[in-house]
């Protein structure tokens, strides 16, 4: 019973706050030879900071990583902790 309250809890936190559907990278296939081996990349694209689409993905990457992490019960106060702890300022 305490397990079924426990995941209802943690259930009705996320309903809350629903973390966003993360955006869907584009795939664009680039193939080339390395020491004999032929590998596809499809999101060698992502490397390139000047490409169009690549500072709209990372901020939506963004988003949602701080979206689940702000879902997280007790997380504000455990960074508090770790930084009281480590004399160091919170990195959020």
């Amino acid at each position: 019973m305490a397990a079924f309250v426990a995941s209802s809890r943690l259930s009705a936190a996320w309903a809350i706050d629903p973390v966003p559907m993360p955006p869907v990278a584009r795939v664009v296939p680039v193939t080339e030879t390395l020491f004999g081996t032929t590998p596809t990349d499809n999101y060698c694209w992502t490397e390139n900071d000047k490409d169009r689409d690549w500072l709209p993905y990372l901020k939506g990457q963004n988003a949602v990583a701080r979206a689940a992490l702000a879902a997280i019960p007790g997380r504000d106060a455990l960074l508090k902790r770790g930084s009281a702890l480590s004399g160091d300022a919170a990195a959020t």
